[in-house]
């Protein structure tokens, strides 16, 4: 099992990164499903996704598509989220 506070300590940080790694923890989704279901402007959650992916926390699973990029948990990120 991987674990990783420094990990933890991040997203609980921010509202925009724990709300989008539990959405995610319940099922994949593409950015405007995940900015519709949290009531989040677009915007942030394509950047918080962005810094969730630097943090490996979350992988686009179908990178070459230009719409529709679906995103998933990483194992260190369902880690974290298990514990949110």
């Amino acid at each position: 099992m991987v674990t990783d506070w420094d990990a933890y300590g991040y997203v609980t940080a921010s509202q925009y990164r724990e709300n989008i790694m539990l959405h995610l923890f319940e099922s994949n989704d593409i950015p405007s499903k995940i900015a519709e279901e949290t009531d989040y402007q677009l915007s942030h959650v394509s950047n918080t996704l962005s810094d969730l992916q630097k943090k490996d926390l979350v992988v686009c699973i179908n990178p070459d598509r230009s719409k529709g990029r679906v995103y998933s948990l990483t194992e260190k990120g369902e880690w974290v989220a298990s514990q949110l």
